[in-house]
């Protein structure tokens, strides 16, 4: 009995794996766009429950001292802490909400360190967006060893900040006025006249993404700034989306944006995260504010709606 040899299996073609490669690649480019949209739809949600995380850091602080932490002293302040090392709270601190509120966002261990560089080096989680970039440190020769921050609080509308500007149509004032607001206080000195829920508390800030670290000035001293633009932003422009190499220092880098596509998250004082579009109306006159100023002064008498945003 004869056997028949084995048939012998033919290899692919040189073209024929090339067309394999050609379909593979054409599949991962139709597949590529829709993993990028939930991976920033997923960074978009983590985004804005770090600022509701800070939002409750507020809500704490005013229940516990019936008002809002300061925007502290102003820019490359020394902490303020009573004769035993405890640090000092309210208008007395020289450094900024983002210090102030860390006992209210189990930051306590933080906010007590005996050591300023310590807490200057501490990268707290919740004040980074995924979608720009993971909690960075960074080292210069200059400016030491720090952490920095993508959120920055509500400064208001009025002067040249921070040269000439205390904050004091904002939320976020600076602590030389000598007084805090308090969010349930209707006085239009120290109160939020307009309401919790039309008046911006915490939003995201504007970066240059080709320049992270110390070489921005809103970029430079990290979240534990007193009234700079580490930590404050003004409504004196427009929201602006991030952009690598876009001109540089744009109103001294006290300017509100994100590296969300269209829009950007938005803590308001009543503790809700809404979402603002980057071309929302912007007008900066003090007759005719735009929609944008009108949500960062909290004693203007305007009612801002869903649809405006």
């Amino acid at each position: 009995m004869t056997t028949r040899p084995p048939a012998s299996r033919r290899a692919f073609t040189l073209i024929e794996l090339l067309v394999v490669v050609a379909i593979i690649m054409v599949l991962v480019a139709l597949l590529m766009p829709g993993v990028q949209k939930v991976r920033e739809a997923a960074a978009r949600a983590s985004c804005a429950n770090n600022l509701k995380q800070i939002g409750l850091g507020f809500a704490h602080h005013a229940h516990l001292r019936l008002d809002y932490p300061t925007a502290g002293s102003g820019p490359w302040a020394t902490r303020s802490r009573h004769p035993g090392g405890a640090p000092k709270t309210g208008a007395q601190q020289n450094w900024g909400w983002a210090y102030q509120i860390l006992p209210y966002v189990e930051q306590d261990t933080v906010w007590r360190s005996p050591s300023d560089d310590e807490v200057k080096r501490a990268a707290v989680a919740i004040y980074f967006c995924p979608s720009r970039r993971k909690p960075m440190v960074v080292t210069s020769t200059k400016w030491g060893t720090r952490a920095m921050m993508d959120y920055a609080g509500n400064g208001g509308t009025d002067g040249v900040p921070p040269a000439a500007d205390n904050g004091e149509n904002g939320l976020l004032v600076r602590n030389s006025l000598g007084r805090t607001i308090r969010p349930h206080d209707t006085d239009r000195q120290r109160g939020i006249p307009d309401g919790t829920s039309n008046t911006l508390l915490v939003s995201e800030k504007q970066l240059n993404t080709a320049m992270f670290g110390p070489d921005q000035w809103n970029d430079d001293e990290g979240w534990t700034a007193g009234y700079d633009q580490d930590t404050v932003c003004w409504a004196l422009q427009p929201p602006v989306r991030d952009e690598r190499y876009r001109a540089e220092y744009a109103n001294q880098g006290g300017q509100f944006g994100a590296s969300h596509p269209g829009n950007f998250n938005a803590l308001f004082a009543d503790g809700s995260v809404r979402r603002i579009r980057y071309d929302i109306q912007s007008n900066n006159s003090p007759t005719n504010p735009g929609v944008w100023q009108r949500l960062c002064r909290r004693e203007d008498g305007q009612v801002v709606t869903e649809g405006d945003l």
